[in-house]
């Protein structure tokens, strides 16, 4: 088991074949793509990966990533911690047709038989991909002015039971030529 080092780029089949498992932490801020979506570049990753052949002959890598960061809450803009995790379950494949035929429990990556993985870019995908698309504290804990409290029902104006239609006068003009 590689322990606390994360390769920068691997051949993931030659992993496959000898069964690696990699297992560490890097800094968030080593993933910029990812501090597009967060507030500021503290936190780190956590990640534990394991490297197999399966449904014939397939490489794959499995495992779970995980980070503690800061994102934008969207009522009141100010940072909000949130804790990132996904699942992973990658297929290696060479070609698309490969990728069709993956099990649908397996995500394609397409890596060329002579090329490497970048496995940090492989996990700041799946981490970007867990950023939810709306980011809200909990109205207890928001620090926004903006929604609705019971002080507002004071203010409530009383609809009037009839309003008037600005059609009224076309209806008059249809009734005469009735």
């Amino acid at each position: 088991m590689l322990d606390g080092v994360l390769p920068k780029q691997v051949d993931l089949h030659k992993f496959a074949a000898q069964g690696k498992e990699i297992e560490g932490r890097v800094a968030v801020s080593k993933m910029p793509r990812l501090l597009l979506s967060l507030v500021d570049d503290s936190g780190i990753v956590s990640y534990h990966l394991k490297c197999a052949f399966e449904h014939g002959r397939i490489p794959t890598v499995r495992g779970w990533i995980k980070a503690d960061v800061q994102i934008l809450c969207q009522r009141c803009m100010k940072a909000m911690p949130k804790n990132l995790y996904s699942e992973i379950a990658i297929g290696v494949v060479r070609n698309d047709e490969q990728a069709q035929q993956l099990p649908r429990s397996l995500d394609p990556v397409m890596v060329a038989s002579d090329e490497t993985a970048n496995l940090l870019e492989m996990l700041e995908d799946e981490l970007i991909i867990s950023v939810p698309a709306t980011n809200y504290h909990p109205e207890t804990d928001c620090e926004s002015s903006v929604g609705h409290t019971s002080q507002d029902d004071d203010y409530i104006e009383e609809v009037p039971d009839e309003i008037d239609n600005p059609f009224k006068v076309l209806q008059a003009f249809k009734d005469k030529r009735d």
